[in-house]
Parts: C-alpha cells; structure tokens; sequence
C-alpha cells in the first residue's frame, strides 16, 4: 500500500496547519490522459499561481522562515527557488528529519514551511517533521502543496 499523501485536504487533515498554496504543475497531455486531465481541472479547479503563493508569505509577515521540503523531489525544489527569488526572507533544505543542516538553520530561525508533494511525500515523513519542530519548539507556518498533473 502506498502511503504517500494524496490529497489536499489529506495533507491539512494531517498537518493540522493552514494551506499557503496548492500549485499544480501541469504538463501537455494528449489523447485520453488530455480529456483525463481536463476531468480533474474540472473537478478540482486549478490551483494557486506562484505570485499568489508569494503575496500570502508577505502578507504573513513571519520574518525569516524556513522553506521544508523533500530533495528528490523535483517539484518541490522548483517551488522552493521560484519563492527564494522573490524574497530574501526564504532559506530552504531538505526535510528536517533528513538533514542537519537544515534542522540547524530551521532551529535558528525558530520557523518554517512545509513544502509536501502529491502522491510522492510520505504520510511518516511529515508526522516525523512535525513532531521535530515540536521538540525543537519550531514554529510551523503552513503548508504549500505542490501537484505534478
């Protein structure tokens, strides 16, 4: 069984933090996934642009955050630099429970946001974040979704 977070709602469900963004990477589509990917746009509605996901960071004023996500990922590390670019407030690493650095710089900063991908972050891996920002009295902000469609 896959334990990936599927959803949205899933992965605020289990955060129990407020959603920043929900960004959808949309790749071109033909023939029946074409018509498939116009059924869930359709469904689902589409999702935040990146200059939106950067105004709701300002409007949050928290200061220097840390933006959390997995490495592999190469969704997640685009999200990542596109939001970097725009503020000089944004540091990003790799989860903390897969880095030292990052949980370092997360401990010093005293803030962060978690960057979760559909269907390819782990269910374990953001219980396991959110019980280190805990234990490390890191605050969590939100989280920003990112979906490859």
């Amino acid at each position: 069984m896959n334990s990936s977070i599927k959803t949205v709602s899933e992965a605020q469900k289990l955060a129990h933090l407020p959603l920043i963004g929900h960004y959808q990477v949309l790749s071109e589509k033909k023939g029946i996934d074409r018509f498939l990917q116009h059924l869930h746009l359709k469904a689902v509605g589409t999702g935040d642009s990146v200059s939106y996901i950067e105004s709701v960071l300002e409007s949050l004023n928290c200061g220097e955050v840390m933006l959390s996500g997995s490495l592999k990922s190469q969704e997640e590390c685009t999200m990542m630099e596109m939001l970097k670019e725009e503020s000089s407030q944004l540091h990003s690493g790799e989860y903390l429970c897969k880095s030292v650095e990052s949980l370092k710089l997360a401990k010093k900063l005293g803030k962060e946001i978690l960057i979760i991908s559909m269907n390819e972050t782990k269910r374990a891996d953001v219980e396991r974040e959110l019980e280190i920002c805990t234990m490390q009295e890191i605050q969590i902000n939100g989280i920003i979704v990112v979906e490859q469609f």
